[in-house]
């Protein structure tokens, strides 16, 4: 099994996520800043990514643009994602990009976090 990848600025956020994935011993990597996580998930020689949990709403480099970047790199090309955020106009954002399997709304409800991504996971393996 590889690791998730949770990217947003608000720590207490990220904090909450990845305590509620641990839960179900899932790796978890969390990061909030942007940049550097895009470096670390298209960095050649690092464990790969199973899914990654993205904000949209991100200084530095914002979830359309870190997602849209994905696409350039064969490491992360086909790595699934799933968008948290508290806009509700998210969706149209990424219209048309089948990475993105499935959009949360925060606050986020961390049953329905953990089931969703079970779900996603489960094919994977």
């Amino acid at each position: 099994m590889g690791w998730i990848a949770v990217v947003d600025d608000d720590a207490p956020m990220v904090t909450m996520i990845r305590e509620a994935l641990e839960l179900d011993r899932r790796p978890v990597k969390t990061f909030t800043d942007a940049k550097f996580a895009f470096k670390e998930l298209t960095a050649p020689n690092g464990p790969a990514c199973d899914l990654l949990i993205l904000d949209v709403m991100m200084p530095g480099m914002d979830g359309l643009t870190f997602c849209n970047a994905l696409e350039e790199h064969p490491r992360t090309k086909s790595l699934p994602v799933v968008i948290a955020s508290a806009h509700e106009n998210t969706r149209q954002l990424f219209l048309g990009n089948d990475r993105v399997r499935a959009f949360l709304k925060k606050p986020l409800d961390l049953d329905e976090l953990r089931t969703l991504l079970s779900n996603i996971l489960q094919p994977l393996r």
